[in-house]
């Protein structure tokens, strides 16, 4: 029976599976369809990428694959063949014998081999496969092993029935007095068959996958190193057949057939891939180093970084509404998550991905990647110095990394997105309009735009602002082949990073193009000086493409668009020029700095490369000093040169009421009437001091809105608990959906050791307890309803606080 509604007669919002229209990017290409992002290369620092997936395998488009995990290594041993050459039909083959398997290996006798030396090794695929390949390869080999498991039995039983029923027969029609020995023979073969039964049950209980083993013949053809592999899985088979017929020989009786594999070199220089198998469709490449002594096999850990790098730079010329944000970029991608780690990253793959981004000849890189550091730590450890230090700054690579997804409360933000100087951090953004309705299928119509609900923020501990701008945090697009579709929806901000470097990568294509130089100082001032103000309470704005090109080209001239602008704060009480004490920012939170007037000495510095003196020593900048908000004051003016400069800075937070409170001190150029050179980032979080052990608030919340309350935890208390309550539901019948976040800074400490975070779906009036433990200091108590829910709802909260406190009231 047809339904009642409408159908929709209007087209599928096909341009908003992957955004590009709200970013102006599309407005862009539309006037520069050159500058594409051609002649950019673009590192992606992620799971890998699948140089089979729709839109990325184009000729050129993927330009190199490294693991830099090591999760792919293959040691090499020589090994000689065990027959030179034989024949098989019209074959001739050359066979091997696996010292680690004890199978036999056969390569086609056509390889040219000129030095007739031979290496071999062997890997366990479920040691290199990305988890949800193995989980779904694992229950398809177990139909498999059921069904042929079964036939074993019900033969093994069956000639159990029979033998017993023969005997039975037998002994109906015989003398009962039998031989000793024939009555002997008969117990056996009975035990036999019985054992063989039970065998076979035990079997079934006792079951264990360690899945299929990668064998490679590796040699040098006179040019190049080359490798074979195989082992996976052959053809594709349906698990309702059982297993292949090879699975139930002993290994030393089975054979790879390698004589159809393609002879793979590294990667880059003949840019070819191949598949383990039908089965598996994990696509995979080769790199071998060491002069032979290692091969690397090169494929995804997950489906993350190949949807990524789909955001990026997928090209779809049949459909070029699917297309990437920069469809003409090449594509390097860097493998940092290890399959071995469920496709974590370590810092010996985070190191080597730093050094590859140079050798690739990267002009931008993506990092989706990250995790939460420890508060008072920002811009410390080996990566973040190699990428601050020699990426960044020496060598000119632009950087951009997400924000995270541990929101919504302030300083949550992760590592190296929010915490690295010289990188961009990106948070994640929703549009209204197509992007909602092509990929979220949302009920409520009419919802906002907005921040979405998990996305990180700042300040970082320091000060610094955290989060340098917002993109669009979700995308249909790209996903490796092996997940059985072509397009998957994924969102956050590991989307939205490289939704902004696509971004990037059309501008670096038109300066490459009109000899712009191409460096993160002047790309990423001309990216948040266009930003599209969104109301952000910390003044984080949406990415311009457009309005950024004619920034960039407009002040192509100035050489203070190729400086950095070191900022170095030193709080009241600590010496200048210390890295352990100076800060990027201000940020006021505990209780002791928010209730009286707090002074700073700011040094800053416009900062050249160390060979660029001539520049350093022709600068000088004359400086108008303001601050947005009348709580913070400046000197008026100041002059700046290659040196830098100190001044000083009051804070009045005396007279502002609990809650947060953002301000930015601002220094504009004299000679170009309204032209930022650069700002400071100031942020209180003004704690409520309660006067007794419990704490209650109130509010509203409709259209995603976020509530932050910050309390002073009373000194004594150990835990609290927290009572949630919704009412008045302007959605009759539907649960209130929020996010409860509490968050408390303690120094060294991981977010995920001092956060509280709890996602609810409440019914009218229906109250919710939780408990968890606190210390002293400022506690941000953060709620938020979902970015998709604009249905709004009564919101009560009582926090009380427990333990040694009876006294102090």
């Amino acid at each position: 029976m047809p339904g009642t509604a409408a159908i929709s007669t209007d087209p599928f919002p096909v341009n908003g599976l992957l955004p590009k229209e709200s970013t102006e990017a599309l407005t862009f290409l539309r006037k520069y369809p050159n500058y594409d992002g051609r002649n950019i290369r673009v590192a992606i620092l992620d799971t890998g990428v699948d140089p089979a997936a729709l839109g990325l395998n184009s000729s050129g488009k993927v330009v190199d694959l490294i693991d830099c995990s090591g999760s792919g290594d293959v040691p090499l041993q020589p090994i000689q063949p065990e027959k030179d050459v034989e024949s098989s039909g019209d074959q001739r083959t050359i066979s091997f014998k696996s010292p680690f398997t004890d199978r036999t290996i056969k390569i086609s006798s056509d390889i040219k081999n000129p030095s007739g030396q031979w290496k071999v090794g062997c890997k366990k695929a479920y040691d290199l496969w990305p988890d949800e390949l193995v989980k779904r390869r694992t229950a398809e080999r177990k139909a498999a092993f059921i069904v042929s498991h079964q036939a074993l039995l019900c033969k093994s039983q069956s000639e159990l029935l029979a033998f017993e029923s023969s005997e039975k027969d037998k002994a109906k029609g015989s003398d009962s007095s039998k031989d000793t020995k024939e009555n002997d023979n008969i117990k056996l073969k009975r035990e036999e068959l019985k054992a063989k039964v039970q065998a076979l049950k035990d079997l079934e209980s006792s079951y264990v996958d360690v899945g299929p083993i990668i064998e490679a013949i590796v040699f040098h053809d006179g040019k190049h190193w080359r490798a074979l592999v195989g082992g996976g899985e052959g053809e594709a088979r349906d698990s309702s057949l059982g297993q292949p017929d090879d699975f139930l020989r002993p290994m030393s009786t089975q054979v790879v057939d390698l004589t159809q594999c393609k002879a793979l070199t590294d990667f880059r220089v003949e840019r070819q891939w191949d598949t383990f198998g039908a089965q598996d469709m994990l696509t995979y490449s080769v790199n071998i180093v060491d002069d032979g002594a290692m091969l690397s096999l090169v494929s995804v850990a997950g489906s993350h970084g190949t949807h990524v790098a789909g955001i990026v730079g997928a090209r779809h010329d049949e459909e070029p509404e699917l297309n990437g944000v920069a469809p003409g970029c090449e594509i390097v991608s860097l493998k940092i998550g290890d399959s071995r780690l469920g496709s974590m990253e370590a810092g010996q793959a985070l190191l080597r991905a730093a050094q590859a981004i140079l050798d690739t000849g990267c002009h931008i890189a993506n990092m989706s990647y990250g995790e939460n550091g420890a508060f008072g730590v920002e811009n410390k450890g080996a990566f973040a110095e190699a990428l601050r230090d020699v990426v960044i700054r020496k060598r000119d690579v632009l950087f951009i990394s997400s924000a995270g997804n541990a929101g919504p409360a302030l300083s949550t933000v992760g590592q190296p997105g929010g915490t690295t100087s010289g990188v961009l951090s990106v948070g994640a953004y929703v549009n209204a309009g197509a992007m909602q309705k092509a990929e979220y299928a949302l009920v409520e119509k009419g919802v906002q735009d907005s921040v979405t609900t998990w996305c990180s923020r700042g300040p970082c501990a320091d000060g610094e602002r955290g989060v340098s701008i917002y993109a669009p945090g979700a995308a249909i697009t790209s996903v490796p082949k092996y997940i059985k579709q072509s397009s998957q929806l994924m969102n956050g901000t590991s989307m939205s990073s490289p939704n902004a470097c696509g971004s990037i990568a059309l501008l670096l294509s038109g300066m490459l193009d009109k000899g712009i130089p191409l460096n993160p100082h002047r790309v990423f001032k001309a990216i948040r000086a266009t930003a599209k103000d969104v109301g952000d309470p910390l003044g984080v704005g949406f990415i311009r493409v457009d309005a950024a090109w004619d920034y960039i080209v407009d002040n192509q001239k100035r050489d203070d668009q190729d400086a950095e602008f070191r900022v170095a704060i030193t709080p009241p009480g600590k010496p200048p020029g210390r890295a352990g004490s100076d800060k990027r920012g201000i940020y006021l939170r505990e209780k002791a700095e928010c209730y009286k007037v707090q002074q700073y000495n700011v040094a800053v510095q416009p900062t050249f490369k160390q060979h660029e003196g001539e520049r350093a020593f022709a600068l000088e900048l004359r400086c108008a000093l303001t601050s947005t908000q009348p709580w913070v004051k400046t000197p008026e003016f100041l002059l700046l040169g290659g040196n830098g400069r100190s001044f000083e800075v009051r804070v009045d937070p005396t007279l502002l009421p609990p809650g947060l409170h953002h301000a930015s001190i601002e220094a504009y150029d004299t000679a170009q009437a309204g032209f930022k050179l650069f700002d400071i980032p100031v942020t209180i979080a003004k704690p409520e001091i309660p006067d007794s052990p419990t704490v209650r608030y109130s509010s509203r919340l409709e259209s995603g809105k976020i509530e932050r309350h910050f309390v002073s935890v009373p000194e004594g208390s150990t835990w609290a608990s927290i009572t949630i309550r919704s009412s008045n539901h302007s959605a009759p019948g539907t649960t209130a959906r929020f996010w409860l976040h509490c968050v408390q800074m303690e120094k060294l400490k991981r977010l995920s050791d001092v956060e509280k975070a709890f996602v609810l779906s409440l019914s009218e009036n229906e109250p919710v307890t939780k408990k968890f433990s606190v210390s002293a200091g400022t506690m941000e108590i953060c709620s938020a309803q979902f970015w998709s829910s604009k249905a709004g709802f009564d919101l009560d909260l009582e926090i009380e606080f427990h333990g040694e406190i009876a006294g102090l009231f």
